[in-house]
């Protein structure tokens, strides 16, 4: 990830982890697994531990993604973050600073920008075809990139206000534990916009980056499917981890 943003080299880093229920059979996505997978997850962390990635922030109990990240926002000191799923990568370079600035220098109207995503390449194609509303990009002063508006909520990589993470996002019901922040939010968004016309879309702030490159920045990572790894390139690094004795490992999915 850092191949395509070095600026990122210099962020502290925060890897949050979901807890689990342990039954008689799994349920993956609802967090229940066998008394092995939970050893086996178990191990993971210690692993996970010996990369120095950074900050392991881990939840007691099972709490789903939006719950996660809630917990993990409590170890946030900067103003801004940048948000990635497990399962996204960079696949090709991301201005992320730029993007910083530009949140810095119009802090009252964007709260929120995502990284764009085969979904979003051609996102005001799809909301006209979709929900029958013009939406364009404008580029802010002083940057070489336009903000496409977004209708709804996405999960996937976004750099965000903290304070808007944690007085906006997470205000009263609008993330259920043990879903997705976008389950909700995302929908209640969408259908305020589509009711109240698109000048409802300023309290959300929220935007899509139109660099003008016709390709995702992010991509997901679909461990079930091996085709998926057309899309990415590995490189190696050295990983610092004690007792490792200097043992190289696979990283930087990009």
């Amino acid at each position: 990830m850092r191949h395509f943003a070095p600026c990122l080299a210099d962020c502290p880093v925060i890897v949050s982890c979901d807890g689990y229920k342990v039954r008689e059979k799994p349920k993956y996505r609802s967090g229940q697994v066998t008394r092995e997978g939970g050893d086996a997850y178990e191990e993971f962390l210690k692993r996970l531990a010996k990369l120095n990635l950074g900050q392991i922030v881990r939840c007691e109990e099972r709490e789903g993604f939006g719950f996660a990240l809630k917990n993990a926002l409590r170890h946030v000191r900067t103003p801004y973050v940048l948000v990635v799923q497990h399962d996204r990568n960079f696949v090709r370079p991301a201005d992320v600073e730029a993007v910083v600035r530009c949140l810095e220098a119009n802090a009252e109207t964007v709260k929120y920008v995502m990284l764009p995503t085969t979904t979003c390449l051609h996102y005001a194609r799809l909301v006209l075809s979709k929900y029958r509303l013009r939406i364009e990009a404008t580029r802010p002063e002083g940057f070489d990139f336009g903000l496409m508006p977004l209708l709804q909520w996405y999960d996937s990589t976004h750099v965000c206000s903290t304070r808007h993470y944690r007085d906006f996002v997470y205000r009263g019901d609008l993330v259920k534990r043990g879903g997705f922040v976008e389950d909700k939010l995302g929908q209640y968004q969408l259908a305020d916009i589509r009711a109240n016309g698109l000048d409802a879309h300023a309290k959300y702030a929220q935007f899509v980056l139109d660099d003008g490159v016709d390709a995702p920045m992010v991509s997901h990572l679909d461990g079930h499917d091996a085709l998926s790894f057309r899309k990415f390139s590995f490189i190696r690094r050295d990983f610092d981890a004690p007792g490792d004795d200097g043992a190289r490992a696979n990283g930087d999915a990009r």
